[in-house]
């Protein structure tokens, strides 16, 4: 049998760091330690006795992980061959950030009106002077759209296209001090 408990192992600069421990059967298999920092939680390593290992101690680790932090996307940043494999067995539940989505249709409207705006800026060159100002004034809102055309894209190249959790399994790993 399976059992995690969490440690809190030291606190600085607003950053909690953890370790949640795993016994297989009372013994020591493998540890996962992890932080929190401002509401985000990033796994640092996933460490599993190599006689412990396919045994479903790194899956109980991670899975534990997430069901301590059910609305949480955990960061797992950089894995080795193992812990990408650890990874890709485990069901996940993905959910699209609408933020994005919402970016992105907002972004194609509104290039589209900027293109439409380039076209008439176009026209506007062919009238006399006098007869432009009140052509320019439909254009009066051009330097905020294409500002808001680039928070838009800011937010498309800053937050991921989709949510990643872990699927908790039915039946749940015994913790302790979780």
């Amino acid at each position: 049998m399976i059992e995690i408990k969490r440690e809190h192992r030291n606190s600085h600069s607003g950053q909690h760091d953890f370790s949640l421990i795993a016994t297989l059967d009372g013994e020591y298999a493998g540890a996962l330690e992890y932080s929190v920092y401002q509401g985000e939680v990033a796994v640092q390593i996933v460490d599993v006795l190599e006689e412990k290992r396919r045994k479903g101690v790194g899956t109980a680790l991670v899975v534990a992980l997430q069901e301590a932090y059910p609305e949480q996307v955990i960061q797992f940043g950089m894995s080795t061959a193992a812990g990408a494999a650890l990874l890709n067995s485990l069901e996940w539940r993905i959910e699209v950030n609408e933020a994005v989505v919402m970016a992105a249709r907002d972004v194609a409207t509104l290039t589209q009106k900027l293109r439409a705006y380039e076209r008439r800026a176009e026209e506007i060159l062919k009238l006399k002077p006098s007869e432009r100002g009140a052509a320019l004034e439909a254009l009066s809102d051009w330097n905020q759209i294409t500002d808001r055309v680039e928070e838009l894209e800011r937010i498309m190249n800053t937050q991921p296209a989709e949510f990643r959790y872990i699927v908790i399994p039915e039946e749940k790993v015994p913790t302790f001090g979780i």
